[in-house]
């Protein structure tokens, strides 16, 4: 038969078929013919890669969360394009120089990246706008733009020179996107349930090593260490919250202003709102006990 690709990150971690992420674009695909809009070409643009301020230092690279959705890239500097009427996916990957092997590793030719990521073809990024002038490009270009009812900011599409001559349409792609990546399929439901579950399994283990005097950047140590160690989770979902005494009344408490650096003590309540995430799908679940091991009776009536 024919060899899957997947992700898993080898000893007992989660494999992740990347066929999930096909069948995420053949539900966007589907959805946007079903809202009238049966020709085209979605043109996403992945994220990039960022360095600390004035420095040489690389920032771990997250993936923009519409590109892995649609497409499971893992690398920053990509671009995607599907065409709506026939479901054709092309992915574009930065040419990197001969001097990157040396500092950053390997590097993959698009006909490995096309088979590790399932589509039809991979090109340079440099030949990109030549391809969304050219009649492989359907047309209308659809872009993604939008505003995050959560965060309040606005989503916005990319601006490259062709688009100034192209026909773009940054209107119609949003609202179906956002809408299919509400639906999950069951294999995105699988890897939620799994995330959920280590994510559980990572606070009982912090719940098993708290005690008093301890501070609580340690409970979340604890948490990053288990569910990384054990599953894989480099990434958390957010920045953990670990409240004890007088600050969970903080909602997002344990920011670099407010950063998990209060003793534990005896009596007081602790608030762990943490996740561990997993290619790019996270969990978010709080839990509340005291210290001590034991409710008083006042910290039962609250909780």
């Amino acid at each position: 038969g024919i060899k899957m690709s997947a992700f898993t990150l080898g000893l007992n971690t989660y494999t992740v078929p990347f066929r999930m992420h096909g069948e995420n674009r053949d539900r966007v695909i589907a959805n946007l013919k079903a809202s009238g809009i049966r020709s085209g070409t979605v043109l996403l643009e992945g994220g990039k890669a960022s360095e600390r301020d004035d420095t040489d230092h690389e920032n771990l690279f997250r993936q923009e969360s519409y590109f892995h959705y649609l497409f499971g890239v893992r690398e920053p500097g990509f671009w995607g394009a599907i065409d709506v009427g026939t479901g054709r996916t092309v992915l574009f990957c930065p040419r990197l120089p001969e001097e990157y092997a040396v500092w950053m590793g390997k590097i993959s030719t698009p006909e490995e990246f096309k088979v590790k990521y399932e589509v039809d073809e991979v090109l340079f990024s440099d030949g990109l706008e030549g391809h969304l002038r050219s009649e492989a490009a359907s047309k209308p270009l659809l872009l993604n733009k939008g505003k995050n009812s959560d965060s309040g900011s606005t989503y916005e599409p990319p601006k490259l020179p062709a688009f100034a001559d192209l026909e773009t349409d940054e209107g119609k792609l949003f609202p179906v996107l956002c809408d299919s990546r509400v639906f999950k399929s069951p294999k995105e439901l699988d890897l939620m349930a799994h995330v959920s579950k280590l994510t559980s399994l990572s606070h009982v283990h912090v719940m098993r090593s708290v005690k008093p005097g301890m501070m609580e950047y340690q409970l979340e140590a604890n948490f990053s260490h288990y569910s990384y160690y054990n599953y894989g989770c480099r990434n958390m979902g957010y920045t953990a919250i670990c409240a004890c005494g007088p600050n969970p009344a903080v909602l997002h408490y344990g920011h670099a202003g407010a950063p998990n650096d209060r003793v534990i003590r005896e009596e007081d309540m602790l608030l762990l709102d943490m996740g561990a995430e997993y290619h790019c799908y996270g969990s978010d679940i709080t839990c509340s006990y005291p210290a001590s091991g034991k409710f008083t009776e006042r910290q039962t009536k609250v909780y």
